[in-house]
């Protein structure tokens, strides 16, 4: 886009407050764009009830990725104007990502034509509330068409569904569901799809390294069973340990068939379990001091690893959050060993264990090749905080139709805050980024009917995601193991592969905080060697033999 300034304006679909309740309300969100820095500026006439600005950059940020244009080199300047004061919030996202992307590429916008629907992590088009008011509102507005997410039905203060798709045709207005931005793109713009590659490929050094990590851990589920079978069990754990077996054959299976992740998953369960029956035999001080310095070599390790590409930055969120569950639940075993509850104590420590272990696993992703970012610490902690200001935003949205509930949500989101005050800022970026996925996985499910459907629609939008990061040369490590998992828990937890499928769009949209850096691949900073020999190190303690039962 070479001009000083373009501009353009999109329809809108709102609802106000007043002293008959929730009404609809038209309005228009108009966009000018100017050569600048990458700032968002939105005004609003009259003022909102929420504030939209959060929404409204991240559906820049949305779009942007859509044209494959990180827009750092212009502002935006985006105008709401209604006839009352409008209730904020993400519901207009979609509108400004359609609007974003319409107006850098110099696409004219269908004025007839209005949207309602926020705008996820996968360019997925989710609900929003309050679909018969604004459908009146774009009837009286002159509003031919309106397009909505896919399967959206009432949601307000009534338990009431609606058929939408009659219920415009009594109003006059032909609605259109759509499932992602370009579906509504199209419908704006009468542009063609977008060519992104046929099929997902896996990165070889993933697949290779995923193998190995998932393989050390049925490994050693291996060990550990045999190990449990040499000593006396009492009846009850004979029977938790048959269900580990049955987890660690499980695992074996899956791994034999090159899934990975869901291997490593099921074999790591089962070692808490013989881990568990082990400790309660043995002698656990000495572990516990191993498992405290171990934690505290593999996070200096980390630490001074420089982050250079997705995978780095991910494999550093996943070995940090597991040392911290370790040393968390380290603290808790020495509390129970204080109080005589051996039982509990061994249960705490053999989670510290097991998850030190899946953190030196994971570590082996340090360095894998791929598209190098600026990563600063500034940068990561802006990244920070957007993911928490976009958590909190859709967490406040999903309590206008859910009040007083996911506390849970509000508890991972005080502290992911906390470890940004703490200075940990990546640490904060994956806490706050589950967090968000947690809601939306809740918000997504409103008004969903056709469960299944809806996955499928999650896990295609995923895979769309992870084809346009392999054409960008972006592999991202955790965004595609979530989405490999959500498609094995697909038919027997729906619920949790719906979960997992919101982590991996979360997860595999971090590039959008980050600048990519144009460097010579070939050439090695003096760090690196040095670095690359501290991971064989890392290999060597992986292999080692973390267990040893006192002979009795």
């Amino acid at each position: 886009m070479n001009v000083t300034a373009v501009e353009d304006t999109i329809k809108l679909l709102a609802v106000a407050e007043g002293p008959q309740g929730i009404t609809g309300s038209a309005a228009e969100m108009h966009l000018e764009i100017q050569p600048g820095s990458g700032r968002v500026f939105i005004a609003s006439f009259p003022a909102t009830k929420l504030d939209t600005q959060i929404s409204t950059r991240f559906a820049n940020q949305i779009a942007c990725k859509y044209i494959g244009n990180h827009c750092n080199r212009y502002d935006f300047f985006y105008t709401v104007k209604a006839r009352s004061s409008i209730i904020g919030g993400p519901s207009a996202g979609a509108a400004t990502a359609v609007l974003t992307a319409a107006v850098l590429k110099g696409w004219p916008i269908n004025q007839s034509m209005a949207i309602t629907g926020t705008i996820g992590s996968g360019e997925l088009v989710g609900p929003v509330g309050y679909l018969v008011p604004k459908l009146k509102a774009a009837k009286e507005s002159g509003v031919g068409t309106v397009l909505v997410p896919y399967e959206q039905e009432y949601i307000g203060n009534t338990n009431v569904s609606v058929n939408l798709s009659e219920y415009g045709k009594e109003l006059g207005i032909r609605i259109i569901e759509v499932q992602t931005l370009e579906e509504a793109i199209i419908a704006f713009t009468n542009q063609p799809p977008q060519a992104l590659p046929k099929n997902l490929t896996i990165a070889p050094a993933y697949a290779e390294t995923m193998h190995a990590v998932a393989a050390q851990l049925c490994n050693r589920s291996i060990m550990l069973q045999e190990l449990a079978q040499q000593l006396p069990l009492p009846m009850a754990e004979q029977a938790a340990e048959e269900a580990a077996r049955n987890s660690t054959a499980h695992g074996l299976s899956l791994l034999a068939a090159g899934r990975s992740y869901s291997a490593a998953s099921l074999c790591f369960g089962a070692n808490l379990r013989y881990s568990a029956d082990l400790l309660r035999l043995g002698s656990m001080q000495w572990q516990h001091e191993m498992i405290q310095r171990d934690i505290v070599q593999l996070r200096e390790y980390a630490e001074q690893y420089p982050i250079r590409t997705m995978t780095d930055l991910e494999t550093f969120m996943v070995v940090m959050d597991r040392l911290v569950e370790a040393e968390d639940s380290l603290n808790v075993s020495a509390t129970f060993a204080a109080e005589g509850n051996t039982s509990e104590s061994a249960e705490s420590l053999a989670y510290a264990l097991e998850r030190v272990n899946s953190a030196y696993a994971w570590s082996q992703f340090f360095g894998k090749p791929g598209k190098r970012f600026r990563f600063s610490q500034q940068r990561l902690s802006e990244s920070c905080i957007a993911k928490l200001s976009e958590a909190r935003e859709h967490l406040d949205y999903l309590h206008l139709f859910l009040p007083g509930l996911l506390l849970e949500i509000e508890e991972d989101l005080g502290r992911a805050f906390a470890d940004y005050e703490a200075g940990k800022p990546a640490l904060c970026l994956s806490r706050a980024s589950l967090a968000k996925a947690q809601v939306n996985s809740v918000l997504s499910s409103i008004g969903i009917e056709d469960v299944q459907r809806y996955l499928d629609i999650k896990l295609g939008a995923a895979e769309r995601l992870l084809r346009k990061n392999q054409q960008e040369g972006i592999f991202p490590l955790l965004g595609y193991s979530y989405y490999t998992y959500a498609q094995d828990l697909r038919e027997e937890n729906p619920t949790a592969a719906s979960l997992y499928a919101e982590y991996a769009l979360e997860l595999a949209n971090l590039d959008i905080y980050f600048p990519d850096m144009k460097i010579n691949l070939g050439v090695l900073q003096w760090r690196e060697p040095l670095l690359l020999l501290a991971g064989l190190i890392i290999g060597i303690l992986i292999a080692r033999t973390r267990y040893e039962p006192r002979k009795r």
